[in-house]
């Protein structure tokens, strides 16, 4: 089989209400502030175009972006995830096989997650990485679910897609918790910290 053609969307548009006056995503792990470690994932994977949408104190998460994004803003980015999910798919070529959608505080993601889901992909799945019997990201989606991805609304992401078809999702297991590893808030960004 051919190689697909397969997009990523590295979703960094929250306001990070719970980290108490910091924005999440502008904190330093092992170095790098965490959406430049999430963004440089999805590219280092090789996947075309790698769409970042910004929203919530954008122009200074998009000045620690490495090169290669293409940089949305999502100006409804209040609305909540659904929105930015809907501004980054509709900035997607038409073409696509399937797009692989990530989100900005997961710093241990690494190219290799994206590359995983790709080679697990089927026409018509929907990929998505488990780790001790938890599912987490990035998950990949064939192009047919993107009209429905489209018409989510509120807080919530793609995930009652996954409730709606359980016959197209493909469980992958994962070898580490990276694909379960994210900030909400002070907490969990300081063992986070100790463990980088």
């Amino acid at each position: 089989m051919t190689r697909p053609k397969v997009a990523a969307v590295v979703l960094a548009a929250g306001s990070s209400t719970r980290m108490q006056g910091s924005h999440k995503l502008l904190e330093l792990v092992g170095g790098l502030p965490m959406v430049t470690s999430a963004v440089a994932a999805a590219l280092a994977s090789g996947l075309e175009p790698v769409v970042v949408v910004t929203g919530h104190m954008a122009a200074e998460v998009q000045a620690v972006l490495p090169e290669g994004a293409r940089v949305v803003h999502n100006s409804a980015h209040a609305d909540g995830l659904a929105s930015s999910l809907r501004t980054a798919l509709r900035a997607l070529p038409p073409d696509l096989d399937a797009v692989v959608v990530s989100l900005g505080d997961m710093p241990f993601v690494r190219a290799r997650h994206f590359e995983a889901v790709v080679q697990a992909w089927r026409p018509g799945s929907i990929v998505v990485p488990v780790r001790d019997g938890r599912r987490g990201n990035p998950v990949l989606w064939s192009a047919t679910f993107i009209d429905e991805m489209c018409d989510l609304h509120g807080d919530a992401g793609a995930k009652q897609i996954m409730v709606r078809y359980p016959e197209a999702v493909i469980e992958l297991p994962a070898d580490d918790d990276a694909v379960l590893t994210d900030v909400d808030d002070a907490d969990d960004l300081e063992r986070i910290r100790q463990r980088s």
